[in-house]
Formats: structure tokens, C-alpha cells, sequence
């Protein structure tokens, strides 16, 4: 029964990421399509971030008091009823706001996922089963881009999110049927229990050192994909439909990261994964920079050398997630709610104010992915330094 849900939780996670990147290829054509800036099309996506971290920083402690099942079931209605308004909308402002809703219901997904397998699992077997649930969200950004830009380009905008519609209705009917209630009704606190949730996970510090870890990595995969579209327009004049394609190449070294924790995670232990994973990140970012301050890069280097971060990242983000909630096992669902807005807050300032900065050259994004990784970087150190002496002291990685 446990691994038919891990499948079921996958099913309720892809609906976000699938979301947020189906439409990347098109949004330089969304503001020839209204008339807007660039800085204002990007709303949809920095919003739409923002609207996620907002709904996980509630939809883990509502969790906590009224149970796992009716939340997710609810947030997966709320999507689809975005997506519907973003598939009707007649100006950007309407499209901002459909994605806000659409957002802020498919921002569920994860964190109820993270508390259920918290529910069912010890930390480490939490990661490995994280990573599964991972790995088959996939499917979205593997797929989405590339749809995207071909259903963009041969049949319009709107059909993209009458795509969506059509996934929330599919998963919603299937978790309905399928998935059980895993918090028990005599382990719910009161609902005046979530400002005390957030204040115990903010008082220990290895959940504030795997929060670090957890967002800063989250947010610098964002901003790549919130300025490759318009780069590749820009710099190296490629069609929509070519991001796509390429971004197959990252969303498949994501997955081979992935089983990777699923199969060596639980014997290196959550610290040294964590710190393995984020000096993947920092070659990935050497080889970039080394590239192109050579030969210079071209889309085919780009993705490859981007592919070697984000398979790192594969590698230790259910590792990160499942130690930032782990210090926390008296409330996972409030632990995973702070984890998922500090990473959906960082990451949409960070792309809105970087809306402003110039796509005709790579180097502003290589600068601020190597700053943002370097933090990661140095908190996982500091993760696996202070690892031996938080196992003696509390019994958490």
C-alpha cells in the first residue's frame, strides 16, 4: 500500500512544476500578445512562485488540524479552477490572476507530500521515497517545455492551460478513489497550534541550516528557467519550440540524480548527500563559467553544463527537504510549510528583481547562480561539519 501512495503523491506534485514551466516557452510571445513589458509578463511567474510558497505556508498546518487527504483534494480543485480562468483570460492582469489561483492550489502538492511520507517514514527512507515522488514529477518539467512550445506555436496559448484542466480533473478523480488519510485524528493539534508549529521549527538551528540549503538551491533553479526563455530568444535566436527540446537534457539529469538518492542516499546519510550534491552544483556552475570565458557557450554547452547541476540537485534535494522537516518530527506539516515558502519567497524576488537585467548576455545569470549556490554550498558544509554532534545530542540527521 505505501508505494501505491508514493505513486499517488506523484501524481498530486506534478500538477505544480507542470504548471509553472509548460508555459515557459511562449512568455516572450505573451508580451507581443497583450502589449506589456517584460517585467510585467514576468508576474506570472514570480506571482505564481510567491502564490505557492503562500498556499504551503498554510496548506502543511492546516494538514496538521483537519488531515492530509481533505487539503490536497481541495488544492487540486482550486488549480483547476485557475487554470481555467488563465485559459479565458482577455489581458495579462486576468492571466496574473488565474495563475495566482492556479498556484495557489497546486502548491499543495509537495508539502502535503513531504508531511504524508513524514507520516509513514523515518527521515532518511522519507528522502528516498521523496526522491521517487521526484523523480516521477519529472514527467512535468521533462515534457512541459517541450509541449508548451509545440502546442504554443500549432495551436495557441490557451490550449496549454485547457491541458492543465483536463491533468487536475484526472488526478483529483484518482487521488479521490485512492488515497487514504495517513494523519490520525487523536495526533491533530488545534488550529491555534500553527503560529506554535512555525516558533518550534524556527527555534532549532539545523532547521534554519537545511532551510538555507533548501532554498537557496531551489531559487537558483528558478531563476534559470525564469531567464532562459528569454536568452534564447535574445542572445542565440531560438524558437520556443527548441528550449523544449533542450530542456530534456536537465529535466533527465534531474531524474538520474534522483535514483541516484534512491539508491545511495539512505548508506551516505542525509549530511554527507546534502554536501556531495551541492559541490556537484558548484562544478556544474565552473564548467559553465570556464566555457564561456573560453570558447564561449552555445545552447548545446549551456544545457549540458546546466545538467550537471541539476542532476546534483536531483541528487540532494530530498535530502535537504527530508532534514529540514526532520528536526521537527513533533510538526512535520508546519517544518514542511516553512521549508516551502522560504524557497518559493526567495526565488520569486529573486526573479522579479532580475526581470530588469539584460538577456543579450549570459553573464548576469552565471554571476547570480554562482552567489546563490555558493551559499548552498557553505550551509551544506556546515551540515555535514555539525552532523556527528546533532545525531548525539537529538537523535536528528
Amino acid at each position: 500500500m505505501t508505494f501505491r501512495i508514493t505513486y499517488l503523491l506523484a501524481a498530486a506534485v506534478l500538477l505544480g512544476p507542470l504548471a509553472m514551466q509548460i508555459y515557459l516557452p511562449i512568455l516572450p510571445s505573451l508580451e507581443s500578445e497583450f502589449g506589456v513589458t517584460r517585467q510585467s509578463i514576468q508576474l506570472t511567474l514570480s506571482l505564481f512562485i510567491l502564490a505557492t510558497g503562500v498556499s504551503q505556508l498554510f496548506s502543511g498546518t492546516l494538514s496538521d488540524r483537519f488531515g492530509r487527504r481533505p487539503v490536497m483534494l481541495v488544492g487540486i480543485a482550486v488549480f483547476a479552477l485557475g487554470s481555467v480562468g488563465c485559459a479565458m483570460a482577455d489581458s495579462a492582469n486576468q492571466l496574473i490572476a488565474g495563475r495566482i489561483v492556479q498556484a495557489m492550489g497546486g502548491g499543495t502538492g509537495l508539502v502535503i507530500a513531504r508531511a504524508v511520507l513524514s507520516d509513514l517514514y523515518p527521515p532518511v527512507e522519507m528522502a528516498r521515497r521523496l526522491a521517487i515522488v521526484i523523480m516521477i514529477m519529472l514527467i512535468g518539467p521533462m515534457l512541459g517545455p517541450l509541449t508548451g512550445g509545440y502546442l504554443g506555436t500549432l495551436v495557441g496559448w490557451r490550449s496549454i492551460f485547457w491541458l492543465l484542466v483536463g491533468a487536475a480533473i484526472a488526478v483529483f478523480t484518482l487521488l479521490a478513489w485512492r488515497l487514504p488519510e495517513t494523519h490520525p485524528v487523536d495526533k491533530r493539534g488545534e488550529a491555534k497550534s500553527m503560529r506554535a508549529g512555525f516558533a518550534l521549527a524556527l527555534s532549532r538551528p539545523r532547521f534554519w541550516l537545511y532551510s538555507v540549503i533548501t532554498t537557496t538551491s531551489t531559487a537558483g533553479f528558478y531563476l534559470f528557467m525564469s531567464v532562459i526563455p528569454h536568452l534564447m530568444e535574445d542572445r542565440y535566436g531560438e524558437p520556443p519550440e527548441r528550449l523544449g527540446q533542450l530542456f530534456i537534457v536537465m529535466a533527465f539529469a534531474y531524474g538520474i540524480g534522483n535514483f541516484g538518492a534512491t539508491r545511495f542516499a539512505a548508506a551516505l546519510g542525509i549530511s554527507r548527500t546534502v554536501a556531495a550534491g551541492s559541490a556537484g552544483t558548484m562544478l556544474g556552475l565552473g564548467t559553465l563559467v570556464l566555457i564561456e570565458l573560453t570558447i564561449g557557450l552555445v545552447p548545446s554547452t549551456l544545457f549540458a553544463a546546466m545538467a550537471i547541476v541539476t542532476m546534483s540537485q536531483g541528487f540532494f534535494g530530498p535530502s535537504a527537504n527530508g532534514g529540514a522537516v526532520a528536526q521537527v518530527p513533533e510538526r512535520n506539516g508546519a517544518a514542511s510549510s516553512l521549508v516551502s515558502f522560504s524557497m518559493q519567497f526567495f526565488a520569486a524576488a529573486l526573479i522579479q528583481s532580475f526581470a530588469i537585467a539584460p538577456t543579450d548576455t549570459i553573464w548576469p545569470l552565471l554571476t547570480a547562480l554562482v552567489i546563490v549556490h555558493g551559499v548552498c554550498f557553505a550551509a551544506a558544509f556546515v551540515a555535514n561539519r555539525s552532523s556527528a554532534a546533532s545525531l548525539a545530542t537529538t537523535g536528528r540527521p
